[in-house]
Parts: structure tokens; sequence; C-alpha cells
């Protein structure tokens, strides 16, 4: 249920708690392991590297995010990376209400300062989609506002809109699996 992160970016160790699905994936991952015939014990590196020369060694934090880089150019995702990751972590925590102390602690970030620009960020989401409700308009998830994406890429799907003169697209076309971001973000550039 938990994972020790030894190597971090702020060279702290942390211990992050996994989702049930995490949970899953990491026990189908050590099953397999263990049908290679691997003998695992709580010290035994999670993640191994199978670069040449470290391999078997613990996968490091350039490892990761060597191999998220080369996962980001095979999706057609120029300039992806774990921070990346972090950072949209950071942002659905606070969506979903935690504490942003819980939420700072949990993503390692160390400087409450740089953490504020998440919690200003969620704050204004709030009060547009609270303004909204108040107006009985009905229009706060109006523009693509998919959870996953980042503030960056909204803004870059929004511009697309005005600059095409296009309707905005919908959560709804998102949901009902008509589009996806990955799609749109190909066929718009």
């Amino acid at each position: 249920r938990l994972v020790t992160l030894t190597e971090t970016k702020n060279k702290q160790p942390r211990i992050v708690p996994l989702s049930e699905a995490g949970q899953q994936a990491i026990q189908t991952y050590l099953e397999w392991r263990r049908g290679q015939g691997e003998v695992l014990t709580p010290e035994s590196p999670l993640i191994l590297s199978h670069h040449q020369g470290w391999e078997g060694d613990r996968l490091s934090y350039h490892g990761i995010y060597f191999a998220v880089e080369r996962i980001g150019e095979l999706a057609g995702l120029p300039d992806l990376h774990p921070h990346q990751f972090r950072h949209t972590g950071a942002t659905e925590l606070l969506r979903m209400g935690m504490d942003p102390a819980h939420a700072r602690l949990l993503t390692g970030h160390t400087d409450e300062r740089s953490f504020k620009r998440y919690v200003l960020a969620v704050e204004q989401e709030a009060a547009i989609q609270a303004y909204y409700r108040l107006k009985g308009e009905g229009k706060a998830e109006a523009v693509v506002y998919a959870k996953s994406l980042s503030r960056q890429q909204r803004q870059l799907l929004i511009a697309m809109a005005e600059l095409t003169q296009m309707q905005p697209l919908h959560q709804e076309d998102f949901e009902k699996g008509e589009i996806s971001f990955e799609q749109l973000w190909q066929a718009e550039l």
C-alpha cells in the first residue's frame, strides 16, 4: 500500500501511498519477476534498470526520467518528463480536496511558496465553477476541462478553438470517447 522513494528530485526519501490500481499493477509486476525465478526481499529494488551496464540495479531518477521521455517520444508528446506528473499529481490532490500541507508532503515539495501556485490555480478554478453554479448557467465545464490536462494544455486547447473559430470542445466529448487529447493534440499541431 505504501512505496518508499529512496531517490527523489530533492534528495529527500519519502513514503507515497498507492491507489488500489497502483497496488495491483505492482503486485502483477512482482509476480512476473518471481515467475522469472527472482527471489524478492523487502530490500530488493522495486523497479529494475535494463540499461546496459546497470541491468538488475535499482532504476534511478535519471533512468525514470529517460524512460518517461522515451515514452513521450513514442506517444508523439514531445518534452514529456516525470516532473509533469508531479505537477499533475499535486493539482489533482488539491482538486480532490486534500489539505495543501498533506498534498505538499506527498508530492515532496519542500518550498511552501513554490507549492502555493498549485493552491492558487485550484482555488481560481473552484471560484469560476462556483460563479457559474451561483448564476445557474451551468457553464463550469463548458470548455475542455479534462482533469488530466495541465493548465498549459487547457490554455492551448482554448486558444486553438479561438484561433480556428471552432466551437470549444466540451468535457462530454471526451467522456463519450469521441476524441482523446492525444488525437486532438496530433491533429491540431
